[in-house]
């Protein structure tokens, strides 16, 4: 009886045009298709730490955290991204006669060479002798102008954080990663953790983000470009 009632009154509801409004929810937002596709090589890793900062920091580490960093922010500038490592550990086989930094550098030249990519960007730290010597540098591929111009574009821009105090200028480099790159090709040495100041900034998160993000702009630009 219940029921035959619930459905006359259904009815009379529909005919009156008065039939309970049904909710649609919007749909997803597409997202953007990429506008470039960019390798970012994170430096040593596994049982390669790199250079050891006077704190104690290690460079795998800090390497590692920007590069996670930089791959956030270009992706929310439509940039895809390829990484040649994505946490602390590095491709090798026990079974390889090759030493384990062999093999490990031979992998990410195999990513970057199967990626398609528009460029590639190799995050480091630096070291010297001289514990006063600072500021950010960028390494081209030797002989590639297109590499020098996508250097110089990120140079002047890590020159303008205001953390900055050396103002460096982007030189050519003979390095594995660079010179194992079929598209334009830059390694950053993003500070000396030799120096006490800067060795202090990058273990902050604000400043490693700062690091990230005018990468990315820079990057970004010079794609556009």
């Amino acid at each position: 009886m219940k029921r035959g009632i619930a459905a006359l009154l259904l009815l009379c509801l529909l005919l009156s045009g008065c039939a309970p409004e049904q909710v649609h929810a919007d749909p997803e937002p597409t997202p953007a298709a990429p506008i470039a596709c960019v390798v970012l090589d994170a430096g040593h890793g596994g049982i390669d730490q790199g250079c050891v900062g006077v704190s104690g920091s290690l460079e795998a580490d800090l390497n590692l955290d920007v590069t996670l960093r930089l791959k956030e922010a270009l992706e929310a500038r439509s940039v895809a991204c390829v990484l040649t490592r994505e946490d602390e550990s590095v491709f090798f086989d026990e079974n390889d006669s090759r030493t384990h930094k062999g093999q490990d550098m031979a992998h990410r030249a195999e990513i970057i060479q199967n990626s398609d990519a528009d460029a590639v960007v190799s995050i480091h730290m630096n070291v010297f002798q001289d514990a006063s010597v600072n500021g950010p540098q960028v390494f081209y591929k030797t002989d590639d102008q297109t590499s020098r111009a996508l250097a110089h574009t990120v140079q002047e821009a890590l020159a303008g954080i205001p953390e900055v105090e050396k103002r460096r200028t982007e030189q050519s480099g003979d390095l594995y990663i660079l010179n194992a790159s079929p598209c334009p090709a830059i390694l950053i040495e993003c500070a000396f953790l030799s120096n006490p100041r800067e060795d202090e900034l990058m273990q902050s998160e604000s400043y490693r983000q700062t690091l990230a993000d005018t990468i990315a702009d820079s990057l970004l630009l010079w794609l556009q470009s």
